[in-house]
């Protein structure tokens, strides 16, 4: 791991089938200019995921709005993960995020 990823990436948790849960993406998406998708591709090579629930927070403390954050981690996902799994990750960003 880099200098700047050890500033910004933390473990915040393990997920139900023994992932890391890395918190921190938003932070260091916006600073070091890493594009969502790539991240997510490396997280996906590397085993890991996202803690949504912290993007989604450091998101909303930026300034970012609440359709503007979903849609950009929807879209992340998409292009990584697929539509499939993109339709998955909607249903429970429904429940966590309150979406209409």
């Amino acid at each position: 791991m880099s200098k700047s990823e050890k500033q910004y990436l933390r473990v915040s948790g393990i997920t139900s089938d023994g992932k890391a849960l890395i918190a921190g993406v938003f932070d260091f998406e916006t600073t070091i200019g890493l594009p969502l998708e790539i991240i997510l591709l490396t997280f996906k090579e590397k085993d890991k995921m996202v803690d949504w629930v912290d993007y989604y927070k450091a998101a909303v403390l930026f300034g970012m709005k609440h359709e503007r954050i979903i849609n950009r981690m929807q879209e992340a996902n998409t292009a990584v993960y697929g539509a499939a799994w993109t339709v998955q990750w909607k249903i429970v960003c429904e429940k966590v995020f309150f979406m209409p």
